[in-house]
């Protein structure tokens, strides 16, 4: 799918004042082929590069504040010209996406914690699919959901346990289509909305041993409720985007301390 972020609320948990980054560069392949395997597509899943920036800080004995940059959503289609005379050849699409997550969280005496906060997210998109003579571009759109979210801890043994729910968010995408030819030829300007939807994670950990730690989550997200439905396009050929499915993300994970230089985790 689209997804690039697992919109994790474990920054809130560390020690003191604290300040994460991360970097990724992925490389998928994707190929597909049609006429019964003889007309191949090529690789049509660009690389791209994933980050994620974050900053805690306490306030007083029982509060915490952190924010959160990341990139929720993003896509990078691109099928080579040189498949031809594959359908797609050529065709192209970009989903971007950046947010930003304002997170407060308040401690009770019982190690039972609640937490939640505001996200701030802008998506952009474009397309191009030259078998069909159609182009789309949006607008660069912003809009506000929440984040809430309860965290129970032991601290003796390590163990934490979080459930978070982030709120869907509706996009109104105003843009710009056109068809080079046939019964729709034309430039319009039109608008459609987006849904990125809601999800519900749950992340936890524990200690096992003396300096082994056990972690893991399980993250739902309503994808059923995406799509990406440019009026015109819907027209010619129904949604751009669609998903026949939620899904279910498990992950699960082990960390050891070797010496005071050197740990690694399996996950």
């Amino acid at each position: 799918g689209v997804e690039r972020s697992t919109q994790s609320v474990a920054i809130l948990f560390e020690q003191g004042r604290y300040a994460e980054l991360s970097f990724g560069h992925f490389d998928p392949t994707v190929e597909g082929a049609v006429d019964g395997g003889a007309i191949g597509s090529g690789d049509m899943a660009g690389s791209y590069n994933s980050w994620s920036l974050g900053y805690k800080m306490d306030i007083g004995d029982r509060m915490a504040l952190a924010f959160i940059l990341d990139q929720p959503i993003g896509a990078n289609v691109n099928y080579p010209a040189s498949a031809a005379p594959y359908p797609l050849a050529g065709s192209t699409a970009t989903l971007s996406s950046s947010a930003i997550t304002a997170l407060l969280r308040y401690k009770f005496e019982n190690n039972v914690s609640v937490y939640g906060g505001l996200r701030y997210e802008t998506v952009h998109g474009e397309v191009s699919l030259p078998f069909l003579g159609y182009t789309l571009d949006t607008n660069h759109d912003s809009e506000l959901g929440y984040v809430v979210g309860v965290a129970w801890e032991k601290p003796e043994i390590a163990a934490r346990v979080a459930l978070t729910y982030n709120s869907a968010m509706k996009h109104t995408l105003h843009s710009s289509e056109s068809f080079a030819a046939g019964p729709l030829a034309g430039n319009y300007t039109t608008a459609f909305q987006t849904e990125v939807p809601q999800s519900v994670n749950l992340e936890f950990q524990t200690g096992v041993a003396v300096d082994t730690l056990v972690f893991g989550s399980v993250r739902w997200v309503n994808w059923e409720a995406f799509d990406i439905t440019p009026p015109m396009f819907n027209m010619a050929a129904g949604p751009l985007v669609s998903y026949n499915h939620d899904t279910t993300t498990f992950n699960l994970g082990v960390w050891r301390k070797f010496n005071e230089s050197w740990s690694a985790a399996v996950q």
